[in-house]
């Protein structure tokens, strides 16, 4: 067989090339179809696994009710708790653990690294400064840790601010949750029936010859006339709406005052006042809440507690 040089070779190539038919493509040593996604879906399926490749290094850092994070097993690999503060944990996880178990979370707030070290570090603080450990050379020419106060960055206090601004909303809905929950104080099988006994009473009260089967058959059971009945179920429904709002009322008149709060002095009041998480005595003091030594004239606060 006769041996084909540099040049042939080249040639060759060229024309096998050309000979390609133009809906096929050269992969390797093989012809393929040209594959193009034709789908929306399809689209945004490969866009999302490969936005999802991006994302498997680093970490995301998030305030969460502890009891969410269930099982799973704390370590470097999965999560680490950075802070506690009531039922709440400041987690740091892993990028790939949290898009794979998020759709499991029911609520949770992402914050930035910035807003974890500050708020933690700096959470109350209202000096103008704040004390650090900077690296200085003595006179002997020896490098040395000393502890200086440094005028204090406002960008530090707003991390701080807006931890504590999250942290509170979190403690609050979770508060509120369970207050709701005893409030209605009452097992599925009694509450799904309340929006049929609703109903017909408020029929029954319009038009007295309305049918009411339901509620017939409640006041044969329980041994009550139609019309006692009616009545208390009226009555509980205006008693339940008066309680409901008071406390959904109180709910959205706490929390708006922390989203709303924007600087440290009133985040610390309204962290005394409904947290019982005590301020700095300075500003007690200021504020008449303390005297020179630091005792508080209305006795210490119950930490752990809330004062609403």
């Amino acid at each position: 067989m006769k041996s084909t040089n540099f040049l042939e070779e080249i040639q060759f190539k060229q024309e096998w090339k050309q000979k390609i038919p133009k809906h096929l493509i050269q992969d390797e040593e093989f012809l393929r179809p040209k594959y193009e996604p034709s789908h929306p879906l399809e689209i945004e399926t490969k866009k999302f696994i490969k936005d999802k490749e991006l994302v498997k290094e680093g970490y995301i850092y998030m305030m969460i009710d502890e009891d969410e994070l269930g099982n799973i097993i704390q370590d470097e690999n999965t999560y680490l708790i950075k802070y506690r503060f009531f039922s709440i944990a400041i987690v740091q996880m892993n990028k790939l653990v949290f898009e794979t178990i998020k759709s499991s979370f029911k609520r949770y707030l992402e914050i930035s690294e910035d807003e974890l070290a500050n708020g933690i570090k700096y959470q109350g603080e209202i000096r103008g400064y704040y004390k650090d450990y900077i690296t200085e050379m003595d006179e002997s020419g020896e490098i040395k840790k000393v502890k200086k106060k440094l005028p204090m960055v406002q960008k530090k206090l707003d991390d701080a601010v807006s931890f504590m601004k999250k942290l509170a909303v979190l403690v609050i809905e979770k508060e509120f949750d369970l207050r709701f929950k005893n409030f209605k104080n009452c097992r599925d099988i009694e509450s799904e029936s309340w929006f049929y006994q609703l109903e017909e009473a408020r029929a029954y009260k319009n038009n007295a010859d309305v049918k009411t089967t339901f509620i017939d058959i409640l006041s044969i059971t329980r041994g009550i006339s139609k019309e006692v009945l009616v009545n208390k179920v009226l009555e509980k429904h205006n008693k339940y709406l008066v309680e409901y709002a008071s406390l959904l009322g109180k709910y959205h008149a706490i929390r708006s005052q922390f989203k709303n709060c924007d600087n440290m002095w009133d985040m610390n009041i309204l962290y005394e006042d409904y947290l019982n998480v005590g301020m700095p005595a300075k500003q007690a003091q200021k504020l008449g809440r303390a005297d020179e030594n630091g005792y508080r004239f209305n006795g210490e606060l119950a930490y752990g507690t809330f004062g609403f």
